[in-house]
């Protein structure tokens, strides 16, 4: 904190999936840091919230928010126990992250039109309407992005104007669903 200047706003347990039998002592203990003033917020990230559903029913507190990947690349599995991992908690919010699987620059960027996943009248480049359909794969009320261009940032912050179609994104996630069966 003294580093800071001030309290953390969110502090976030990050990948407990590793160890998922110390997820409610964890989050205990964070819940405790948060009730002495050393955090206002706390919460899990978890790159895969499958292995914690088992888990969250033995958490006795709740968490402020619950981060997880989010967009087009992610698997249908993994949006699925996102979305559960939120509920089981009872988290009040959840984040996403790695809207882009980590790489924006993965030709997969380039060569699909992720436009057919915005609202009808809207066009905007493929890395800002992918971060529009990230928004709502699973839906999130923030996203965490990392760039060292500020190009990119600026590009990204542009991407808030932009909104998914709900419809396409429904259906999308039954592509995924039925995929996911193979």
């Amino acid at each position: 904190m003294a580093e800071l200047g001030r309290v953390p706003d969110t502090v976030l347990l990050h990948n407990p999936e590793h160890d998922p039998s110390g997820l409610a002592a964890a989050c205990e203990e964070l819940a405790t840091c948060q009730s002495a003033g050393l955090c206002q917020a706390w919460g899990i990230a978890s790159w895969n919230p499958a292995p914690l559903l088992g888990e969250a029913p033995s958490v006795s507190v709740t968490p402020d928010v619950v981060m997880v990947r989010a967009g087009l690349a992610v698997r249908a599995k993994v949006l699925g126990a996102a979305e559960r991992l939120t509920a089981e908690l009872g988290a009040r919010d959840r984040w996403g992250m790695a809207p882009f699987a980590g790489n924006p620059n993965d030709p997969v960027w380039s060569k699909v039109d992720a436009n057919m996943f915005l609202e009808p009248g809207q066009s905007a480049s493929c890395i800002q309407a992918g971060l529009a359909a990230a928004f709502a794969l699973p839906t999130v009320s923030r996203i965490a992005v990392g760039t060292s261009s500020p190009q990119h940032l600026d590009e990204l912050a542009a991407a808030v104007r932009y909104t998914a179609s709900v419809g396409v994104v429904a259906e999308y996630r039954e592509l995924l669903r039925a995929g996911a069966g193979r």
